[in-house]
C-alpha cells in the first residue's frame, strides 16, 4: 500500500511508549505480525494519535491476514462495526491482492454485503461522498470478484443472480434439532424427537411430524408431548430451511470464493440453524482436507482433486455475535462457533465478529480473540467487557482536546464515526486509529 499523507493533526495525545511493529519503508504498523512482509497484507486505516515517546500519526494501518486470527468488533448502532468488516474483506478479497486463494463466507443479518460485488457509483447520492472521501485518501472505487449471494430456499429478496439453498436433514445433528426446536435434551419432548430421529434418520420436519400420531414410534409418550412436539415440527417445516436436498459445503471452500448468505428475513433461531450447521461442516471439511495435505506431503502420495481447489484459509464473518453466540443460553450456532475458533490455528479458519454488547457475547468466543477494534460504546458494562478482552496493554491513558489524563473508557466514549481502538496481541499497547473508507459500494448506513 503507497503512503499518502491525510492526517496533519489529531484529538488524542498519549504519553504512553509504544512497541508497535512498523514497517518504516511504507510507514506502516503492522497488526497481528511479528515479521516484516509486504504480502498478506490488509490497509484498514490510518494512526490517529500522537505520541510523545515516537510519532506514529498518520502511518498506515496493515492487517495480516495470513495467519488465523479471531477478530473482534465493538462498538454502538451507527458507529462503524459493519463498515469494518466490509473494509476487512476489502483486503483480503479485493482486487489490490494478486492472486486470491482465501474463501470467506458472510453471514449477512442486515442483507447489505451483497454490494461489496460492485463499484460506488458517483451517480447515486447514496455514494457521493463515499466516492470523494476515497479521492482524500488516494484509493479508487473497485469491486470484489467472486461474490456468490446465497438466499435461503423461503426468502423473496430481489438480490440480482442469488442462489437459493436449503439444509438437509441429514447434515443435522441431534444437537441441532434439539436447538431449533428449543428442546432441552432429557425433557420429555427432547427424548420424544431424538426417539424419531433414531427411528427415521434423514426425516425432513414434515416427515417428521408425521409420525407424531401417538400410534407409531411415539406411542409410549403422553398425548400432550406428542402434539406439542408435533406443532413444533410443522412450525419448523413452513420456514422450508430443511429439506431433502442440502448445500455442498465444497462450494463455499473454492479458492477466491466469497459467500454472502442473507439472512434478514430468517427468524433467529433459524439464523442461529444456519450458522450453525454451515459452521461445522466447514469446519470439519477444513480440517480432514489439511490433515491430508500433511499426510500427502510426508508420504508423497498425490492430494485428491478436491482438496487442491479447495482454500487453505477460511474467514467467517458474522455481525450481532450477542444473538447467535449470547452469554446466558445457547443457540444452534453457539458450540459450532466456539469449536471452530479452537480448532483455527490447526485448520486455517479465521473468524471476525461484530456486536454493540461485547457483555452479551459468550465468553468462550471472547477468550480466543487475538485482534479487536473498538468504536464509541456508552454503557459501563459493554466498555468493561470490551477493555478486559484487549489483547494486550490497555492501561494507557490520554489527553483529549483540552482534557488531561483520560482513562480508556472515557476514551472510547468520546469516539467519532470511524474512529477506533485497536488492540493487537502482536503489539506492545492499544492504539487509535481511523478506518479507511470502502471501497466497494456500502449496503448499509455510513457511520455518523
Amino acid at each position: 500500500m503507497k503512503y499518502k499523507k491525510l492526517i496533519t493533526g489529531t484529538r488524542y495525545q498519549t504519553r504512553a511508549p509504544g512497541n508497535f511493529f512498523t514497517d518504516q519503508k511504507s510507514k506502516s504498523v503492522l497488526l497481528g505480525r511479528r515479521e516484516a512482509s509486504e504480502i498478506n497484507l490488509a490497509f484498514v486505516g490510518k494512526v490517529l494519535e500522537q505520541s510523545r515517546t515516537g510519532n506514529l500519526l498518520d502511518y498506515n494501518v496493515q492487517l495480516d491476514i495470513q495467519f488465523p486470527h479471531v477478530i473482534g468488533i465493538f462498538g454502538s448502532r451507527g458507529s462503524g462495526k459493519s463498515y469494518d468488516l466490509g473494509v476487512i474483506l476489502e483486503g483480503i478479497f479485493g482486487p489490490s491482492r494478486a492472486d486470491v486463494t482465501d474463501a470467506g463466507i458472510v453471514f449477512d443479518v442486515q442483507d447489505q454485503f451483497w454490494t461489496l460485488a460492485y463499484k460506488p457509483d458517483p451517480s447515486l447520492d447514496t455514494d457521493q461522498a463515499q466516492v470523494q472521501e476515497l479521492t482524500a485518501w488516494g484509493l479508487q472505487p473497485e469491486h470484489i470478484e467472486g461474490v456468490q449471494v446465497w438466499i435461503p430456499q423461503c426468502s423473496d429478496t430481489q438480490v440480482p443472480e442469488a442462489v437459493s439453498f436449503s439444509l438437509s436433514a441429514s447434515q443435522l445433528t441431534h444437537a441441532d434439532w434439539l436447538a431449533i426446536l428449543e428442546l432441552e435434551r432429557f425433557s420429555p419432548m427432547g427424548q420424544a424427537l431424538i426417539t424419531l430421529l433414531d427411528t427415521s434418520p434423514g426425516s425432513t420436519p414434515e416427515g417428521l411430524a408425521d409420525l407424531c400420531d401417538g400410534a407409531g414410534p411415539l406411542s409410549n409418550y403422553q398425548q400432550g408431548t406428542v402434539d406439542g412436539l408435533r406443532w413444533r415440527l410443522e412450525s419448523l417445516a413452513h420456514t422450508e430451511i430443511i429439506g431433502s436436498t442440502g448445500l455442498s459445503i465444497d462450494e463455499l471452500l473454492q479458492k477466491g470464493r466469497l459467500t454472502v448468505v442473507l439472512m434478514r428475513n430468517l427468524a433467529e433461531s433459524v439464523r442461529g440453524l444456519v450458522v450453525g450447521v454451515i459452521s461445522r461442516l466447514a469446519a470439519d471439511r477444513m480440517g480432514r482436507v489439511q490433515q491430508a495435505r500433511k499426510v500427502a506431503a510426508r508420504t508423497g502420495n498425490r492430494l485428491s482433486d478436491d482438496g487442491i481447489a479447495l482454500t487453505r484459509r477460511l474467514w467467517i464473518v458474522l455481525d450481532e455475535a450477542h444473538v447467535l453466540v449470547p452469554s446466558d443460553g445457547a443457540t444452534a450456532a453457539t458450540g459450532p462457533l466456539i469449536d471452530y475458533v479452537k480448532r483455527g490455528r490447526d485448520a486455517g479458519l479465521s473468524l471476525i465478529f461484530a456486536t454493540q454488547q461485547p457483555s452479551a457475547v459468550n465468553s468462550k468466543l471472547m477468550s480466543q480473540v487475538d485482534l479487536t477494534l473498538t468504536h464509541m460504546l456508552g454503557f459501563d458494562a459493554d466498555l468493561s467487557a470490551a477493555i478486559a478482552r484487549m489483547p494486550t496493554r490497555a492501561s494507557v491513558d490520554y489527553d483529549v482536546d483540552s482534557q488531561s489524563g483520560c482513562s480508556l473508557a472515557d476514551v472510547i466514549r468520546s469516539l467519532g464515526p470511524g474512529e477506533c481502538v485497536i488492540a493487537d496481541g502482536a503489539s506492545s499497547r492499544i492504539f487509535l486509529a481511523r478506518v479507511r473508507p470502502r471501497t466497494t459500494a456500502h449496503g448499509g448506513a455510513t457511520p455518523k
